[in-house]
C-alpha cells in the first residue's frame, strides 16, 4: 500500500483504520513528520520492520513491513534533495524482493522537469541492476502516459499494473474534476499483479492505493528498449546532477 498522508492533514485515525483493514504487508507512507512518525507507530505490532526519513518537509517517509526487510538504505538520488528508501522483503517461503520507495519533487509551471526525471531514470538504473524481483512504489508526481515514466518502466524492465486495471486516478481527493494517477507501484515481470485498488479518502488530497503481487512470473513483458534510451537516461542524471550543483 502506498499513501502520501499530506503533510498538514492529521486524519490519522482514518488512514490507521484503513491499514488495519487491508491488512497489507507493505506500506510506504509519504509526507510524513515527527508527529506521523508517533501515530504510524501505533502500527509496531501488526508491521514491526521499518525504514524512515523525516525531513521536515514534504519529503518526509516511512517504510512499514510485516515481513523481514534486510539491507535497508536511505538515499537521496542525484538531481534533487528528495529521499528514496530501498529495502529486501523476504517473504514467507524465504524468496526476497528488492523494494524501493521514491516521492520526486514534481515540476512547477515555467519550471524544467529535469530534477524529477533525473530521480526515475536513477532509480530506473537501480530496478535494472537488481538481482531480486523488484517493486518500485511511490508518488511519481507523473502520470503513467508521460515520457519519462514510459522509459522508466523500459530501461527498468517494469510493468505498470494500471495496464490492466484501467486509469485508478489517485489525486486530488479534494477535487471533483482533478484525476490524475500520480501514486503508482511498479513491478518486474517476475511478479504478476493480482489485484489493484483505490482507498478510501482519508483527509490527504491523495487516495492511497494497494496493489497485490503474486512471485510467479508474469504473462506479459516489460516494453522493449527504444534506442538511446540508456544514453537520454544518463543525460537526464547528468543534466540534473550539473544543475544541482551549479544553481542558477
Amino acid at each position: 500500500m502506498v499513501a502520501n498522508v499530506k503533510l498538514e492533514n492529521h486524519h490519522a485515525e482514518e488512514l490507521l483504520r484503513i491499514v488495519r483493514d487491508r491488512d497489507p504487508d507493505l506500506l510506504l507512507a509519504l509526507e510524513t513528520t515527527e508527529w506521523w512518525d508517533r501515530r504510524l507507530g501505533e502500527l509496531s505490532d501488526e508491521m514491526p520492520y521499518s525504514a524512515a526519513r523525516i525531513t521536515g518537509s514534504y519529503f518526509g517517509m516511512h517504510l512499514l513491513s510485516r515481513l523481514p526487510l534486510s539491507g535497508r538504505e536511505v538515499v537521496v538520488p542525484p538531481g534533487q534533495d528528495t529521499p528514496a528508501i530501498f529495502a529486501t522483503v523476504t517473504l514467507p517461503a524465504g524468496d526476497e524482493v528488492r523494494f524501493g520507495g521514491i516521492h520526486p519533487r514534481p515540476p512547477h509551471s515555467g519550471q524544467s522537469s529535469n530534477g524529477r526525471d533525473a530521480v526515475l531514470m536513477w532509480t530506473a538504473f537501480q530496478a535494472a541492476d537488481a538481482e531480486r524481483p523488484v517493486v518500485l512504489v511511490g508518488d511519481l508526481n507523473a502520470v503513467p502516459w508521460e515520457r519519462t515514466v514510459e522509459r522508466l518502466q523500459r530501461v527498468g524492465g517494469l510493468l505498470d499494473p494500471r495496464r490492466v486495471f484501467g486509469f485508478l486516478p489517485t489525486y486530488d481527493a479534494h477535487s471533483w474534476w482533478m484525476a490524475w494517477p500520480l501514486d503508482q507501484v511498479l513491478h518486474g515481470d517476475d511478479l504478476t499483479v493480482t489485484g489493484m485498488e483505490v482507498l478510501p479518502a482519508f483527509g490527504s488530497d491523495h487516495y492511497s492505493v494497494e496493489v497485490a503481487l503474486c512471485h510467479k512470473p508474469a504473462e506479459v513483458r516489460p516494453p522493449d528498449l527504444d534506442a538511446g534510451d540508456f544514453d537520454r537516461a544518463r543525460a537526464i542524471i547528468a543534466a540534473a546532477t550539473d544543475m544541482a550543483a551549479h544553481p542558477q
